[in-house]
């Protein structure tokens, strides 16, 4: 019985990482439903149809806190969220096609980011650069232009 309990275990196992393969191998775009199919499928039970409860568009603003000094080089959620605010406003956009343009904003702080932030800091200097002394943005976010983020 135990050798049986083992082979059963075994094989449970043995699927679910050839399920897991197959799931790595699918496109990382296209429809969600067809990718959840073929991994159902290969699994051996029906297909399933998939009903969205709701939909929410990418490009729909949320309010993030700004807590730690951001520069170019940076990687994480927050340059992401920097980015998906700078876009909202056509002064600050990153860029209007590729890679940083809206819907299309990524983790990393580049020289377009940077560009971007000059352009805010610019853009609200009396808060973020004159009472520094700074007469141009600097493209770091550090306490004052992150409290103006934060305020946005």
């Amino acid at each position: 019985m135990k050798n049986k309990n083992a082979y059963i275990v075994g094989g449970f196992l043995f699927i679910s990482v050839l399920i897991f393969i197959m799931a790595l191998s699918l496109p990382k775009t296209g429809c969600a439903e067809t990718q959840i199919n073929v991994i159902v499928t290969a699994s051996g039970t029906p297909p399933v149809k998939i009903q969205p409860i709701i939909t929410v568009p990418p490009t729909t603003p949320t309010r993030y806190n700004f807590v730690r000094n951001i520069e170019k080089g940076s990687f994480g959620a927050d340059v992401l969220a920097l980015q998906r605010l700078l876009n909202q406003d056509p002064d600050t956009k990153i860029t209007e096609t590729g890679a940083g343009s809206p819907g299309n904003e990524t983790s990393y702080f580049g020289e377009m980011t940077k560009q971007a932030v000059i352009r805010f800091q610019n853009k609200y200097a009396v808060v973020v650069l004159h009472p520094y002394g700074l007469k141009e943005g600097t493209g770091f976010v550090g306490p004052a232009t992150r409290g103006m983020l934060n305020k946005l």
